[in-house]
């Protein structure tokens, strides 16, 4: 966001402050991915998605971080999961955001397979 990588929360405030910033904004999550095959064949890819966070209000964050979820996760959220209902829209690869794009990365296995 804005240039900003956002990490994983160390303590609840962190998270609180993360998802905060998150409200009612947008943001990408990016991936960067390199295969190489066994003639050494390189592919060097990388896929952005956007992810777009509803208005949800401090009283929503703090319950949330209550569950647990927000920790460990980068962006302090789990879209996955409960994290789910803080996001107003997704702009690209789903899979991404959860942690690989999967399309993506099957269309390049193909690829540097044959």
């Amino acid at each position: 966001m804005e240039g900003k990588l956002i990490g994983k929360p160390l303590t609840n405030n962190d998270a609180f402050n993360i998802l905060k910033s998150l409200d009612g904004r947008k943001h990408q999550v990016r991936t960067g991915i390199c295969l190489i095959n066994r003639k050494g064949k390189k592919i060097v890819f990388s896929v952005e998605t956007e992810v777009e966070f509803g208005r949800n209000g401090d009283k929503l964050i703090r319950n949330y971080i209550n569950t647990g979820e927000a920790m460990n996760r980068a962006g302090a959220y789990a879209i996955q999961g409960k994290g789910a209902a803080l996001i107003k829209a997704v702009y690209g690869s789903y899979t991404n955001v959860v942690g690989i794009p999967l399309n993506e990365l099957i269309e390049k296995i193909k690829e540097i397979l044959y």
